[in-house]
């Protein structure tokens, strides 16, 4: 019979169902989920993107399989860097429990896309 724990971040009954390290002490999957992106290293930290309580993540743009299907994405953060990126990943709304500890960090802007003829348009 499997252990029944009590998520102590959201009160959730659950039964473990992923590896031992999918979890963060006693909390759920989906807790431990969100808790891990509030404790990331810098180097991550650094590839976090939070808009509207959304959460996405940034990679390195020459990978084989791109987010979004690589298309093209301006993000200015708040700490004042622009970056432009044609990986960007989704990874969910954050939970309201996990707003204040993730709160947003960038705003999108607007891409000038080429078109077929060689001119810019937005």
């Amino acid at each position: 019979m499997d252990r029944i724990y009590t998520c102590p971040s959201c009160g959730k009954c659950y039964t473990r169902r992923h590896t031992p390290e999918s979890y963060i002490g006693s909390n759920c999957f989906d807790c431990s989920f969100w808790l891990e992106k509030t404790d990331y290293p810098d180097y991550m930290k650094n590839h976090q993107v939070i808009i509207d309580g959304q959460h996405y993540l940034f990679h390195e743009t020459d990978s084989f399989i791109k987010g979004f299907g690589g298309r093209r994405f301006k993000i200015q953060f708040f700490d004042g860097r622009n970056i432009e990126t044609n990986n960007l990943w989704f990874q969910g709304e954050i939970p309201d429990q996990f707003r204040s500890m993730l709160p947003d960090n960038a705003v999108f802007l607007p891409v000038e896309e080429k078109s077929a003829a060689g001119g810019a348009h937005v």
